[in-house]
């Protein structure tokens, strides 16, 4: 997403070695160009009411009951875990098992790990700069991008091996890790960062979460053994927050035409247009996999409107190849790019989810020719019927998708 530094992180499992691995978090040094608000929160955590749930009492719904916690905080950070835990947790409705695995990670290991730490901070300040305005949300946007920036910089000064004292702690990071990156491509966060095309911020995002997948996949068998059912580890979450927005937004995929049968008929007229307009061989077998992902990610979207992690599937099944594809500005990569933004937007509605997939797609509008745009008219339809998309589509992109 944006310059890069990497760590090698050498993997090693209690039988075997694992070669080098380089995780590279998609942090530069963000902090020269923050400052931390300063204050007290005390003033200025207002919860706006249209944003408010009920949520289950969190010893009840976690089971951490009551101890004392990080008691060597400032108050402007105690205030921040105070939200995570009554709040912002909550929005994350977990579906699968590794998900609720982290949940329950989460608060051990951020009385072990600084990067930990910091990663929750920061997380609960890019949610509480989610329900402010432009105007009330930038102390928090400064706050989040220096916790994160901690806690990126904690991690690769701290760990260079996994072993079994810090696996835990490098699981739940990894998890927690993948979620803000994705929660800064929402332009909000531009006027912080380098200059840099929201098409390459998500492409490093995807590469990002592939490593993330590799290093878990080295994880020893007997942790992945130790994730627990889902049932077992987060009682009574799920239930009080698959809230009526999930139902609505189903209602809404089937209103756009996002059910199977229209699934189908897009995923054949990529077949088709690909056979259509890629000469080499090679390259046909390479976006057809994608589409045949594509279909299969947003067939599972369609079953489980809301769970965003599904989303995931595809920068993580699909040819590195494709992905420098896109890099490349190839345009039948960019297409299914400007496919997968356009379903996204319809498939999730999480806060860390919401506004990026518009820029990219915009992005992509921009990069096309006359030859290439109209191929994308479905795309940026389904995006500004949904919400009007402001913006989204150049006068150019309007004149050649019209004709």
């Amino acid at each position: 997403m944006f310059p890069v530094k990497s760590i090698s992180t050498t993997l090693y499992t209690p039988t075997t070695a694992s070669p080098s691995l380089d995780i590279s978090f998609v942090f530069d040094h963000r902090s020269t160009q923050c400052s931390l608000t300063q204050g007290s929160l005390r003033q200025i955590v207002q919860i706006p009411q249209d944003c408010i749930s009920p949520v289950p009492q969190l010893s009840q719904a976690v089971g951490f009951g009551l101890q004392t916690i990080c008691p060597n905080l400032a108050y402007q950070e105690t205030e921040l875990l105070h939200h995570f835990f009554t709040f912002a947790l909550f929005t994350f409705v977990p579906r699968g098992d590794i998900d609720y695995h982290i949940i329950q990670l989460i608060l051990p290991t951020l009385q072990s790990s600084e990067f930990v730490l910091r990663a929750v901070l920061g997380i609960s300040a890019l949610h509480l700069a989610s329900l402010y305005s432009e105007t009330n949300c930038s102390r928090y946007q400064n706050l989040a991008l220096e916790h994160l920036y901690q806690g990126t910089s904690s991690f690769r000064t701290t760990v260079d091996r996994l072993d079994p004292q810090n696996i835990d702690a490098i699981f739940t990071f990894s998890g927690m890790s993948i979620l803000f990156e994705i929660a800064l491509m929402h332009p909000a966060y531009k006027i912080y960062l380098r200059e840099q095309s929201p098409i390459d911020q998500l492409l490093q995002v995807f590469i990002l979460w592939r490593k993330i997948v590799t290093l878990r996949q080295s994880f020893p068998q007997s942790f992945r053994q130790a994730i627990l059912p889902k049932q077992v580890i987060v009682q009574g979450m799920t239930d009080a927050h698959r809230s009526k927005m999930m139902e609505s937004k189903l209602a809404q995929m089937q209103h756009f035409g996002l059910l199977s049968s229209e699934l189908d008929s897009i995923t054949q007229r990529l077949h088709s247009l690909n056979r259509a307009t890629t000469t080499d061989s090679a390259e046909v077998q390479i976006y057809a996999e994608a589409i045949d992902l594509l279909h299969l990610t947003f067939s599972n979207f369609i079953k489980s409107p809301g769970h965003w992690s599904l989303a995931l599937l595809w920068p993580s099944g699909m040819s590195m190849s494709c992905v420098e594809h896109m890099r490349e500005r190839r345009p039948f990569a960019l297409l299914l790019l400007g496919y997968y933004c356009a379903l996204l937007h319809h498939g999730t509605n999480q806060w860390w989810m919401r506004e990026w997939d518009r820029s990219v797609l915009s992005a992509i509008s921009q990069t096309l020719d006359g030859q290439w745009i109209k191929h994308i008219s479905w795309a940026v339809q389904a995006v500004q019927d949904a919400v009007g998309c402001h913006g989204c589509v150049t006068d150019r992109e309007s004149r050649d998708t019209s004709g």
